[in-house]
């Protein structure tokens, strides 16, 4: 605040930017802030490794067997290292080879048949591909809808902004 003085809009723009930044966080460590995004992170996550420890028991039991006996608890580590696989700073179209590359170390490690497991997990992988790309086009448009926005407006937007 001692330079804003000077009457430059640079700095008194990123004051106020560091100002209402400060605000948000400390807003933000409140205590019930805290707990309930806490718990709405487990939540997501609660739900989402079912949904897909779901999947992965369908798709095993429609079409192989001798992964339908896995445990539900190596089901989990081999979809969590999936997950960890994915998430590597590997350059790949949308995680392909890395999401199944993860699964296939831990089912490995875990004595079940890799290849069948990679198969499984590339169906599985296919599945929530399409399942999150279908809900994110569902959600923009519906975006759109509610907000009277179309995509040529979309783009004025973004150069109205100075957002390239």
């Amino acid at each position: 605040s001692r330079y804003s003085a000077s009457g430059s809009k640079l700095l008194q723009g990123l004051q106020d930017f560091v100002r209402r930044f400060s605000d948000s966080v400390k807003q933000s460590l409140n205590l019930n802030t805290i707990i309930k995004t806490f718990l709405l992170t487990v939540g997501v996550r609660v739900c989402k490794y079912s949904s897909i420890a779901l999947l992965f028991t369908a798709v095993a039991q429609a079409g192989f067997p001798e992964l339908a006996d896995a445990d539900l608890g190596s089901i989990v580590v081999a979809l969590l290292a999936s997950e960890a696989g994915a998430s590597l700073p590997i350059p790949t179209f949308m995680s392909f080879g890395t999401y199944e590359a993860g699964g296939l170390a831990a089912f490995a490690m875990l004595g079940l048949p890799i290849a069948t497991a990679g198969l499984a997990l590339f169906a599985i992988h296919v599945v929530t591909q399409v399942v999150d790309y279908t809900l994110g086009g569902v959600a923009l448009i519906v975006f759109m809808m509610m907000t009277g926005l179309k995509p040529s407006m979309m783009s004025e937007l973004k150069t109205s902004k100075g957002v390239e």
